[in-house]
């Protein structure tokens, strides 16, 4: 099984700092908060499918999606009760009937994804990432993901989307009210 590669620049292990006087502690930010460091580089061609796939939904090029994902592609997300839950079958329930609705709920070319890690073993590709946009009425969206890739005949096969539900069911709920 390849190795989860991390993104240049982000150390598997955070050196503590230093104790600073004065100030409150609960007030200090973390200084790479937000801070796109570059994504990994794939070991083969399935990562590198799962970084293009990235790329390109990140990009608002959903006609781009629509060419990677496999024709009996599936996409399930791995929550309940949220907008977009359930299993999305083929390239035009994922993209027309999920996609679509889904990203029209941002400011236009939003959200965006960012890889942190990615690893793979044969069809399965696996990457933690990191979803950042803006919804339509200016209010900011920042969830952690995971990802689990299955990739056929050089297409995307299947997708499990795994994310902070609970977050996206806050945020969600004044977008609706």
């Amino acid at each position: 099984m390849t190795q989860p590669k991390r993104s240049e620049g982000n150390p598997t292990k955070r050196q503590r700092q230093p104790e600073r006087s004065g100030g409150n502690p609960a007030k200090r930010q973390r200084r790479d908060v937000g801070r796109d460091v570059g994504q990994p580089k794939p070991n083969n061609e399935n990562e590198h499918l799962a970084i293009q796939f990235f790329t390109t939904l990140s990009s608002g090029d959903l006609e781009g999606v629509r060419a990677l994902l496999h024709e009996e592609a599936t996409w399930k997300t791995m929550v309940k009760d949220i907008p977009g839950a359930g299993t999305h079958v083929g390239p035009s329930g994922i993209v027309d009937k999920f996609l679509l609705p889904i990203r029209g709920m941002f400011k236009p070319g939003d959200p965006k994804i960012l890889v942190d890690t990615i690893a793979s073993n044969g069809p399965l590709v696996i990457s933690e990432t990191r979803g950042q946009g803006v919804f339509a009425n200016g209010r900011e969206y920042a969830n952690n993901y995971c990802w689990a890739f299955e990739m056929k005949d050089g297409k995307v096969f299947a997708i499990r989307e795994y994310m902070d539900s609970l977050y996206v069911s806050r945020v969600t709920a004044t977008e609706t009210q």
